[in-house]
């Protein structure tokens, strides 16, 4: 469908003229013809030469028929058009006191492009037209009323069949293929707008992932043909295929749309994204129209995600920044008498930062009273990419109009949120070879959120688009428990272990529980006081301690281990004085946004 154009009624008028010169052509030529071919006289008297005759007379009044048909569509056709040009000269009079500064007056060709379509998709149509094409075809190897059929992949480069001589659009492009580029859309003959460029092939070659170019509008009126969107990216290593420009309008009308370029494919693991694909440019517009809207640029792949660390207590590895969003397309020229330029193409929006790979958890203690292995730390999330700078907008070619407006920039991608810490490994519990339980392993932070992308620049350079956001961080994990003392020694040195440290992170993780006290067991030889319960971990920092948007929470502080419990000695000593263990200290909570909880102390050991 033809959209609004904008239209001198002289240049309406000399139209009409043309073609009622050449609809009174035609009937000349159809009068012309219509004595040789509906009067022919038989070769002889047989039945055979009577039989050809009547057959050639048939023809030759089927064809009178078929022309008085036609001279009755060109002459409504050209009273349409007369018609509407009628009509803009007296709302241009009635309304010269408002008319716009610029002089141009909006003009609905709807009417005989409508008409037309209704001709070529009636039943009248799809019986005459081929007759009528027949010798246009044999002559121009084109129709005289028709659109154009679809390009074929791999002949004459994909491009479409173009639009009738008199009537008709330009064809559909050909979609790329893996060995073939889009094709280009067909161009449309005297009224017509031009045929849509084929589609990009996704996931091939730079050349072939490009949408095509839109077909230029007829040389009466008719619009430029759209560009197609460039393929989207499955490659890292490649950017977004590049949108098609947008076709020219060589008479009345506006430029095509340029295509939006194609987005960028997310990154493998740990690597980048590719930046997303140019927009195409704005078609132009003839002698009287605007220039067309350059197309948006692609959005930029998102990073790869982080890898978790591969062995115990290992840091994550680091996520992919993002790629950057496609810059926006040029917007076309406006009309060489009237019309403004078209507008630039947005900037791509930037992608975001892959999220950075989780610590690897600590390993318990191996042996009696080993300490527990610290957790990993997470990693880093990666960078948002950069938004796609707007398209500069279309030049204004005739005085008194307006270039178009600049596209704005490509907002910035959001950073990728940080890898999470790991927990602390497990003390080891004592026994009589190692009397003291072993200390919990500390636990790893959390990482650091990307950075958030810069937003691009306008197609002018004046202003830039909102940056990404940084990413979030990571949570710290929690620190391993302490291993209680040994229940089974008579020795000293038969405490709980500590509770390791809790890991900082947006929300801190919480302290490890210390472990509790050794008992002696009953009939023990020696006096010997029992073991003290361990520690409690501190509780890991929150981030934004001081901040008032969702803080993070400080992590709890672990609970301190139980004082072992005495018993009395049945040995050199019995009735000595029995000490049972003494309790573990829990900590206050450690700092961050909200601090944590204090862990609770253990229990004092009894004396029976």
């Amino acid at each position: 469908m033809v959209s609004l154009v904008r239209v001198a009624p002289q240049v309406v008028a000399d139209g009409v003229g043309n073609l009622a010169r050449i609809g009174s052509s035609i009937g000349v030529a159809n009068a012309a013809a219509a004595a040789a071919t509906t009067t022919m006289v038989p070769a002889g008297g047989d039945e055979v030469s009577v039989a050809v005759v009547g057959l050639f007379r048939g023809l030759g009044q089927d064809y009178q028929l078929f022309g008085a048909q036609l001279e009755q569509f060109h002459q409504r056709f050209v009273q349409i058009l007369d018609a509407a040009r009628t009509a803009y000269l007296e709302t241009e009079t009635a309304a010269a006191a408002a008319a716009v500064a610029d002089g141009q007056f909006q003009v609905l060709a709807e009417p005989v492009q409508t008409l037309g379509q209704a001709w070529l998709a009636s039943p009248a149509g799809e019986l005459l037209d081929p007759l009528v094409n027949a010798p246009f075809e044999s002559l121009t190897g084109r129709e005289l009323i028709g659109n154009g059929a679809a390009g074929v992949a791999g002949v004459d480069g994909g491009a479409e069949q173009a639009g009738g001589w008199l009537f008709g659009d330009g064809g559909p492009g050909a979609a790329a293929t893996a060995t073939s580029a889009a094709g280009r859309g067909g161009d449309a003959g005297l009224i017509g707008a031009g045929g849509a460029g084929g589609a990009g092939w996704a996931n091939s070659g730079v050349a072939m992932m490009a949408g095509g170019a839109g077909g230029d509008g007829g040389l009466v009126f008719g619009d430029g043909g759209p560009g197609s969107p460039g393929a989207a990216s499955f490659d890292p290593t490649v950017a977004g295929g590049a949108g098609g420009p947008g076709g020219d309008a060589r008479g009345i009308g506006d430029g095509g749309r340029g295509g939006d370029g194609g987005p960028g494919a997310t990154g493998a693991p740990g690597g980048r994204g590719s930046d997303g694909g140019p927009g195409g440019k704005g078609g132009n517009a003839g002698d009287y129209g605007n220039g067309g809207t350059g197309g948006t640029g692609g959005i930029g792949g998102a990073g790869g995600p982080g890898s978790p660390g591969g062995t115990p207590g290992a840091q994550g590895f680091r996520a992919g920044d993002a790629g950057n969003g496609g810059v926006g397309g040029i917007g076309g020229d406006g009309g060489h008498i009237k019309g403004h330029g078209g507008a630039g193409g947005i900037g791509g929006t930037g992608g975001a930062g892959g999220i950075g790979g989780d610590g690897q958890a600590g390993s318990a203690g191996e042996f009696p009273g080993d300490r527990g292995g610290s957790g990993g730390a997470g990693a880093r999330g990666g960078n948002g990419g950069d938004g796609g700078a707007g398209g500069a907008g279309g030049h204004a070619l005739a005085e008194g109009f307006h270039d178009g407006a600049a596209g704005t920039g490509g907002m910035g991608g959001n950073g990728g949120d940080g890898g999470n810490g790991a927990d602390g490994g497990d003390g080891h519990s004592g026994d009589p070879s190692w009397r003291s339980g072993g200390d919990g392993g500390n636990a790893g932070n959390g990482a650091y959120g990307g950075s958030g992308g810069q937003g691009g620049l306008s197609g002018d350079g004046a202003t830039r688009a909102a940056h990404g956001v940084q990413g979030t961080m990571g949570d710290g994990g929690d620190g391993g428990d302490g291993g209680n003392g040994s229940t089974t020694s008579d020795q000293p040195d038969i405490d709980g272990g500590n509770g390791g440290y809790g890991g900082w992170g947006f929300n801190g993780g919480n302290g490890g529980n210390g472990g509790d006290g050794g008992t002696r067991p009953k009939g023990t030889l020696f006096f010997r006081s029992c073991g003290d319960g361990g520690f409690g971990g501190w509780g890991g920092n929150g981030v934004n301690r001081y901040g008032v948007l969702n803080p993070g929470w400080g992590g709890d502080g672990g609970n301190g281990g139980a004082g072992g419990t005495a018993y009395t000695s049945g040995g050199v000593y019995a009735g000595g004085p029995v000490q049972p263990g003494t309790e573990g200290t829990g900590p206050s909570g450690d700092h961050g946004g909200f601090g944590g909880s204090g862990g609770i102390g253990g229990h004092g050991g009894q004396a029976p």
